[in-house]
């Protein structure tokens, strides 16, 4: 398995943006979780990726971009995925039309977390 960053390399090299975006989503979770940067790294690296993700794993990124602020303080109720990066209620609406359960996964962990850290 290559690691996420070499992924998102490649994968802009080759011509392949979505496994490109994938990779970085796997780079950006595993720092996240473990804690890997510190937290105003960490956005800064979201920041960084965004502009370059496509649309098939943005809305995973925006979800975990979220968190990020919202741990960072950087939200208005830190126990809610809403503030700069985007809102529960557009991401859930957005989620439905695509009916993309992967996505939906993606943004509930992120907002259990938060919930729960901050709930």
């Amino acid at each position: 398995q290559l690691p996420p960053s070499f992924r998102f390399k490649v994968g802009l090299e080759i011509g392949d943006a979505e496994y490109a975006s994938y990779g970085i989503l796997h780079r950006l979770l595993i720092q996240l979780h473990c804690g890997a940067l510190d937290i105003s790294s960490l956005i800064e690296e979201h920041q960084q990726y965004v502009p370059t993700v496509v649309a098939a794993a943005k809305d995973m990124v925006m979800a975990t971009y979220q968190a990020s602020l919202n741990l960072a303080g950087d939200s208005p109720d830190p126990s809610r995925l809403n503030g700069r990066a985007m809102t529960e209620d557009d991401l859930l609406q957005r989620l439905a039309e695509k009916n993309n359960p992967i996505s939906e996964y993606y943004f509930r962990m992120s907002a259990a977390c938060v919930a729960y850290l901050f709930g």
